[in-house]
């Protein structure tokens, strides 16, 4: 997995501790989970799925669909962990 770079240490530790755990929750057995940190300007994927994420974080947490327009043609599905519905 990749994602791009953070603010500080501390923060992509806690990425890196949350991603873990949803995989070691959710994902097969037995799968190595390594998460790779790179600076969102060196790939433009990075930038555009880091705006599709804030997108739908936004719809979801307050439920804001201003900028769903840019998202709902290639979304296929919303996975909601930790019981939220």
């Amino acid at each position: 997995m990749v994602v791009s770079t953070l603010d500080t240490a501390a923060r992509k530790k806690a990425f890196e501790n949350a991603i873990k755990e949803v995989c070691a929750n959710h994902a097969p057995p037995l799968r190595d989970v390594v998460v790779c940190h790179w600076d969102s300007c060196t790939s433009w994927g990075l930038q555009v799925a880091d705006y599709g994420l804030w997108a739908l974080q936004r719809n979801l947490d307050r439920g804001d669909d201003k900028f769903m327009w840019a998202v709902e043609s290639t979304l296929q599905s919303t996975f909601l962990p930790w019981g939220r519905a």
